[in-house]
């Protein structure tokens, strides 16, 4: 069996006083800490953006701006802010507009019209896409949200 050492973290303890901490711990802090700094560059963006780790139901709309449902899929957030939302997908997405559906409690939703801006390739084969949110959808009483005429 090969033997891993690790370095010495420089992260911050972050327990509370008088807790002893397992060599596991260290490296789940030093992760969490590594995790908070990664980004240091300069934040151009006019709103505060909000961390949002959670499934978001993607509907693509097609050309005529008619739900694809056979082609729904859930992507993860990354981050969500007033004018619009950057998630993480297993593929790149070619389509300009899509519904987002946000999952707000037992029985309550939220659904997004959003436009589709960029897309990259990133680390660990994920795709990392963003747009901006154009309207909010209120579902027809037929079952499927539509987009409002506009």
């Amino acid at each position: 069996m090969t033997r891993c050492v690790l370095p010495t973290s420089d992260a911050p303890d972050l327990r509370p006083a008088g807790i002893s901490v397992t060599r596991i711990e260290q490296c789940v802090q030093s992760i969490l800490y590594g995790a908070r700094n990664a980004q240091t560059t300069f934040e151009r963006r006019r709103d505060t953006r909000y961390m949002y780790p959670l499934p978001i139901r993607l509907i693509p709309l097609c050309s005529r701006g008619e739900p694809l449902i056979d082609e729904a899929t859930f992507v993860l957030g990354k981050h969500l802010s007033p004018r619009g939302l950057d998630f993480y997908g297993a593929d790149p997405l070619p389509y300009r507009r899509a519904i987002t559906c946000f999952e707000c409690g037992p029985g309550r939703s939220i659904q997004m019209l959003m436009e589709l801006t960029w897309c990259r390739f990133c680390y660990h084969g994920w795709y990392e896409n963003g747009g901006r949110f154009l309207q909010e959808i209120v579902p027809t009483t037929g079952g499927l949200p539509q987009p409002e005429a506009g």
